[in-house]
């Protein structure tokens, strides 16, 4: 990875950067950690979606939400956002990559940067079954989470990754919370250095030609240090927000290398960054069957990992309305419950 050589380029390299427009194709938690990104970075967002999410309640972001509307009714208003600037598209659901796969022609047309493989990549990643044989002929270790490995000592890991011609950045991070046999999403994330992860993380995107911003996710035997692909998403993730505050900024790297074919290089030390969605590590921990309710853990260990946490799903100081109107939602909720 290359560092500009001198003032002016520097400079150039900036201001192209920050010309760009980009259209997020969703508005959940990780599309909020997304024009966050974009908005340190000087990239202006637009959420484009048919339902309003968190990301939409940002105030780093305009949002164009279509209520009712499909999304194949919304690329008409995609295309025409595209028309107003040099844009590049990222959709943060599997729905909106498979609207992209459906009409990519007609968004190609506007001459957006597309950060998504080619289709033939994406409906590889997006089918499980489809995922599972091709990684049996790419001779790829993989693994559906059956009874017989969860049995297992696993730990469970999440590589973020930006491809594109001229390099690739890559992020690996931990999930702590909950564990791999409750097969469900992480609440509690701390980044890592784990190179046999890494190295397979990128071996598979090698294999599948990628191209964008993607996410492995991988299992490993602690006792025969196996590793086990589970799946790629082939678009960004919940705790998306790790890779900048660890130093390696995915959103950064795609932009800047499609812009000017320059990025800043990889850190030699990285930052701390653990991650946390507080509400959902709240079930985790203290739901019916939650970790401290059931003793596998304490709740001093449990105050401790909380304690630790400087990257979160949904606050920020600098962007607290998506956060509050969350919180505010789910206390009416309750209140009608009662």
């Amino acid at each position: 990875m290359l560092a500009p050589t001198d003032r002016s380029e520097a400079q150039t390299d900036a201001d192209v950067l920050r010309r760009r427009q980009l259209i997020v194709l969703g508005s959940d938690v990780t599309a909020l950690a997304v024009v966050r990104d974009a908005y340190h970075l000087g990239v202006s967002s637009v959420v484009v979606d048919n339902r309003p999410g968190l990301a939409t309640a940002s105030r780093f972001a305009h949002a164009e939400v279509h209520a009712a509307a499909r999304t194949a009714d919304l690329v008409p208003r995609i295309r025409a956002l595209a028309e107003r600037a040099p844009s590049a598209l990222l959709a943060t659901s599997d729905v909106w990559l498979r609207a992209l796969v459906a009409h990519r022609d007609e968004l190609c047309a506007s001459g957006m940067d597309i950060l998504h493989p080619d289709n033939a990549s994406l409906e590889v990643c997006l089918d499980k079954r489809r995922f599972a044989a091709w990684c049996a002929d790419a001779w790829l270790p993989s693994s559906r989470l059956e009874e017989s490995l969860l049995r297992r000592h696993l730990q469970q890991f999440s590589v973020g990754a930006a491809v594109s011609a001229s390099g690739v950045m890559t992020v690996v991070a931990r999930k702590l919370r909950p564990p791999p046999d409750a097969r469900a999403v992480g609440s509690l994330v701390e980044a890592t250095e784990q190179p046999d992860i890494e190295r397979l993380a990128r071996r598979v995107l090698s294999a599948l030609d990628y191209h964008g911003i993607a996410e492995v996710e991988i299992l490993r035997d602690a006792d025969s240090s196996e590793a086990f692909l589970i799946e790629v998403n082939a678009r960004p993730w919940l705790q998306f927000a790790l890779a900048a505050a660890r130093g390696r900024d995915l959103l950064a790297f795609a932009l800047e290398r499609r812009a000017s074919a320059r990025g800043a290089p990889t850190p030699q030390i990285p930052h701390k960054a653990l991650w946390l969605d507080f509400r959902n590590d709240l079930r985790v921990c203290f739901g019916e069957h939650g970790l401290v309710r059931t003793g596998r853990l304490g709740f001093g260990a449990y105050l401790r990992s909380v304690a630790h946490a400087n990257v979160f799903a949904r606050w920020s100081l600098s962007d607290p309305l998506p956060a509050l109107r969350d919180f505010g939602a789910r206390v009416r909720r309750a209140l009608r419950l009662r």
